[in-house]
């Protein structure tokens, strides 16, 4: 409008003007007169329509500084969600499912080249949202690489799975650590131990070994057994409507044609080792109603498998092949194996 009102007062001295010029028929100067008129009458419209401009320009860099000022306010947003702590689950809006994944480094996705969009919690998550994507699951994984049952209980108490507090699902990958690092510990030092050239060095020593394998085994099965139902116990303080599962413990040797030889006794690997985990799998399946919680027999879905567990756990080549972690594969299976609970 203010354009239109300063076209219009040109237009009208310009008619002024020239009627003017036309009945006096004027002369050079006079017209000269009239062009400096008609200069002055320009700077007058060009001084409007700067101003104009001007006006334009104010109210253009006023929205220009209100846009910049979102994005600095999302820029900052970001960045405190990185630094600060994780938001409580009671800050999501009603759409969105907590998940929190508790346990060893089978949890934690040790060896993995991507652990984070590889392990199975994560594989878990996505395939939640691709099923319902109307709600949004966000995915928090507590993993603790060589954590025992015990472990595990102390962890939570002392605070560190802030997330855990009013989650919707929690699954708790947990008992391993408990039989399969005396495992482990005890293979390393038979591998040792074969190859002293003393024979009755080497004689006296294997039988003790065993025999302290033995006991160790024993005591982790113990220990898991008084502390499930604290671990279950502790979930249900932080989050007392989340689904529980609780995974039973593949065995992570079946392939193996390995034989120890103690003197006294010899041992097939594969059979010592899937003894000890059956041990742990009758705890978890024996007390899943009493404890309220759902089991994802991830055991069972290893069974007719060979080709998910990782194979470069050595530290030096006589140790090679008794690394226990799932694969990639491995973890798409046992993410899977806890879709299938969640879902039917």
């Amino acid at each position: 409008m203010k354009e239109k009102r300063i076209n219009a007062a040109i237009s009208c001295k310009i008619l002024i003007l020239c009627s003017v010029l036309f009945a006096l028929i004027i002369t050079s100067i006079a017209a000269c007169g009239a062009d400096e008129k008609g200069s002055d009458t320009s700077d007058t419209t060009q001084t409007a329509t700067d101003s104009a401009v001007k006006d334009d320009e104010s109210t253009s860099g006023e929205e220009s500084i209100g846009t910049d000022e979102v994005k600095d306010t999302d820029v900052r947003t970001d960045t405190q969600d990185n630094e600060t702590t994780e938001p409580t689950p009671d800050e999501s809006d009603e759409n969105t499912v907590v998940y929190v994944a508790l346990g060893d480094s089978i949890c934690r996705g040790y060896g993995l080249d991507n652990a984070d969009v590889e392990r199975y919690s994560a594989r878990l998550r996505e395939m939640l949202a691709l099923d319902m994507p109307s709600y949004n699951f966000v995915e928090y994984n507590y993993g603790v690489n060589g954590q025992t049952s015990t472990e595990l209980i102390d962890y939570i108490s002392n605070g560190n799975t802030p997330m855990l507090r009013g989650a919707d699902i929690v699954t708790v990958s947990i008992g391993a650590n408990n039989v399969l690092s005396p495992t482990i510990d005890m293979i390393a030092q038979y591998s040792v131990l074969s190859t002293v050239t003393d024979e009755s060095l080497r004689n006296a020593s294997l039988p003790s070994l065993f025999t302290n394998f033995k006991i160790k085994t024993d005591d982790g099965i113990a220990d898991f057994s008084v502390d499930l139902p604290k671990i279950v116990s502790s979930i249900r303080e932080l989050a007392p409507d989340a689904k529980i599962i609780i995974q039973t413990i593949y065995n992570p040797y079946k392939s193996l044609d390995d034989v120890l030889d103690f003197v006294d006794t010899k041992v097939l690997v594969r059979e010592m080792s899937d003894e000890l985990v059956s041990r742990l799998n009758s705890i978890i399946k024996e007390n899943a109603s009493s404890l309220g919680y759902t089991v994802a027999d991830v055991y069972s879905a290893f069974a007719d498998v060979y080709d998910v567990i990782n194979a470069e756990y050595a530290e030096n080549e006589a140790f090679a092949g008794y690394d226990p972690h799932p694969n990639k594969k491995g973890h798409q299976l046992i993410a899977e194996t806890i879709y299938s609970v969640l879902t039917n």
